[in-house]
């Protein structure tokens, strides 16, 4: 996870609500993917550094193996203590030294209890009425997919009994889920893209950023990895390229391993949607009065319903099945090919196919692109 991803406005902010809780004297568990939970601490910990409101963050990875909770806050002090945390004097030893330090603890979701329970019980009980700056606060970031909020706001780990974070605990949960928007998403992707001023090209970028948007969704790696792909995400890569967990996960492969491509295929359609369909209606009508100026349009235009042809009163009806035919091809070529490759883009999203690159990518289509935005 780069650390671009933290400037962009979604997890700007929510970062920024944190370190506002934590300067407020505010412990935080945060429910994070493994592989966003250190680099929220990194981008957390710049913020301490930035704002000067702690003193020096100290980081605790206690994800690596199975560890002592007391032994892993005693290794913290600048003497190190081989006393016990129950004891009243090193928990004393512990505000005089680190009560303006902020810890930074990240553990998995398995061990998230186990700190809870302990911090409850050994410390942040003993801390009822102290002021922010008198004790130290905690950030926890449980790494793992598979908690869930409980319907009062506590957290539960999947299959086992749901578990409230009481108010003496003082934690204030919160969940990575939602933080990265879909506009968070594409400015990312635009923003690794070749950079070029041309308007056609900025058109785009925003394509191929709507098409990883929707095939992956909020998986920052899986965000990463497609943009790298370019254009070639319209076709299926190969899975062994990139870990198959998140795509398996996200339903993007079967238990096979294999591509689901009907799933990979819909989410592209869904992208091209929403950015290819209004575009090629804008070059419909663009074309229609192109048409009505050079005077290349049949003088009786037709729709067909069925097998019957029906008249039409107004050139703007012309849909783009239609327009090809109502247009006198020897008029002017360059028009007719440009309304005929808009009937074939329209006839594939039309039936829920992905337009291909070779269709999106024509000189003719570049054309079109830069004269509705002339």
């Amino acid at each position: 996870m780069k650390p671009l991803w933290f400037r962009l406005p979604g997890p700007s902010r929510f970062l920024n609500n944190v370190f506002s809780e934590l300067s407020g004297g505010i412990n935080v568990l945060l429910l994070a993917p493994k592989e966003a939970a250190g680099p929220i601490c990194d981008a957390l910990n710049e913020l301490v550094v930035d704002r000067g409101h702690f003193a020096p963050s100290i980081f605790i990875d206690a994800t690596v193996e199975h560890h002592e909770i007391d032994k892993l806050l005693l290794d913290c002090l600048p003497e190190p203590s081989d006393q016990d945390l129950d004891a009243p004097d090193t928990v004393e030893l512990l505000f005089r030294h680190l009560s303006d330090h902020l810890f930074l603890i990240m553990t998995s979701g398995e061990d998230a209890n186990r700190w809870i329970d302990f911090l409850g019980q050994h410390y942040l009980l003993r801390i009822r009425g102290r002021k922010p700056g008198q004790s130290p606060i905690f950030f926890i970031v449980a790494t793992t997919n598979d908690w869930q909020r409980t319907s009062s706001g506590g957290v539960a780990y999947m299959g086992q009994p749901p578990r409230e974070i009481s108010g003496d605990v003082a934690f204030r949960c919160h969940t990575w889920d939602g933080v990265i928007h879909r506009s968070d998403v594409e400015a990312y992707v635009i923003s690794q893209l070749v950079d070029n001023t041309e308007e056609d090209e900025e058109w785009y970028k925003e394509l191929q950023a709507a098409m990883v948007s929707c095939i992956a969704g909020d998986h920052i790696e899986l965000i990463e990895y497609l943009t790298t792909l370019r254009w070639s995400l319209l076709e299926l890569p190969e899975t062994a390229l990139y870990s198959s967990k998140i795509m398996l996960r996200d339903g993007l492969i079967n238990d096979s391993g294999d591509y689901d491509e009907e799933v990979w295929q819909r989410r592209i359609w869904r992208a091209q949607v929403r950015e290819v369909f209004p575009i090629i209606e804008e070059m419909r009508i663009h074309i229609i009065r192109t048409a009505i100026q050079n005077g290349c349009l049949a003088d009786q235009l037709f729709t067909k319903v069925g097998t019957q042809k029906q008249a039409v009163a107004d050139a703007m009806e012309l849909d783009f099945g239609d327009l090809p035919k109502n247009m006198m091809k020897e008029a002017n070529r360059e028009l007719f090919h440009k309304a005929s490759l808009l009937r074939k883009i329209r006839h594939d999203i039309a039936h829920l196919k992905p337009v291909r690159m070779d269709k999106l990518d024509q000189d003719l289509f570049r054309k079109m692109l830069k004269e509705i935005r002339s």
